[in-house]
């Protein structure tokens, strides 16, 4: 059997389901989703689940908030083969050991064909707001407290600096391992994923485009229910109670709004934020993540 590989990075809250959904709908007859395999076990032990749109294949999903194992999915690509996608939330990519990844998944495939990888990152100061109302909801029953929440979205933002630093270093030449996807503009600009789905050998389609799954319960504003717009995903710094809270965070992690600066233009930093960066952040450079057309 041959297959190839592509495995997805990104942050919680960074939409990295809102692309995955997407990237699995450019090829449904022909992909196997699994959600964040562990290293530590077997890919098909204890199987993370999500809802996923009706079509994708994957070897577990969430129906009526319910795990619904496919083994036949799983029968079906060893007879076949075709492109296995995994993703993979909250890895630091620092201290990424891609060995360790792979190992459950060469264990039940054999190795793969081909090997890509993408990472997911978007505009932190959407990132942060979304992060504190999801984490405040799933641990509200476990009596942590409003400090330690804050500590978790630091230091989300604080892995989120690997993610910026290889976007950078991709589009100055200097790193083609992964392939970086600006959610904020793949959100707003079907020529930008138009361009993505080149890259990887696929025809865009947007199947999927407006799929919001459950996984973390949704869209942090608006849960499965909210009619996602780019305007809105863009806009979470905005929407936010806890502008005050969070902006001590951006105060200690001065790089965040750099490298953000560099990536988005520095008129996209939130005003309450604008004087945290270095000089570097007042220099954009010309990226290639960013979109070639307002279409």
């Amino acid at each position: 059997m041959e297959y190839d590989l592509i495995k997805v990075f990104g942050i919680q809250r960074s939409g990295n389901h809102a692309i995955l959904n997407w990237l699995l709908g450019l090829e449904t007859h022909n992909m196997l989703f699994f959600n964040n395999p562990r290293k530590d076990q077997g890919l098909l032990e204890n199987p993370s689940a999500i809802s996923l749109p009706e079509g994708v294949r994957s070897y577990a999903s969430r129906v009526d908030r319910k795990k619904v194992i496919h083994p036949e999915n799983v029968d079906r690509f060893r007879g076949s083969g075709g492109t296995l996608i995994c993703s993979y939330e909250n890895h630091d990519l620092e201290t990424l050991n891609e060995a360790e990844l792979d190992a459950p998944i060469n264990s039940e495939f054999g190795p793969p064909r081909s090997k890509k990888k993408i990472i997911v990152i978007r505009n932190p100061f959407n990132v942060a707001p979304s992060t504190l109302k999801m984490v405040r909801r799933m641990k509200a029953k476990d009596g942590v407290t409003e400090e330690e929440l804050l500590q978790i979205v630091e230091h989300r933002l604080k892995m989120w600096v690997g993610y910026a630093e290889i976007t950078l270093e991709h589009d100055a030449g200097q790193r083609k391992d992964f392939l970086p996807i600006n959610f904020d503009f793949w959100a707003s600009n079907k020529s930008y994923r138009d361009e993505i789905a080149a890259r990887l050998g696929y025809s865009n389609s947007d199947r999927f485009f407006d799929f919001v799954s459950d996984a973390g319960g949704g869209s942090s504003f608006g849960g499965t229910k909210e009619m996602l717009t780019a305007e809105k995903l863009g806009s979470r710094w905005s929407q936010a109670e806890d502008k005050d809270t969070l902006r001590p965070i951006f105060l200690r992690q001065k790089k965040v709004v750099t490298l953000a600066a560099r990536i988005w233009g520095p008129g996209l930093i939130p005003e309450e934020i604008a004087q945290v960066g270095d000089a570097d952040s007042r220099r954009p450079a010309r990226f290639s993540v960013r979109p070639k057309s307002t279409k």
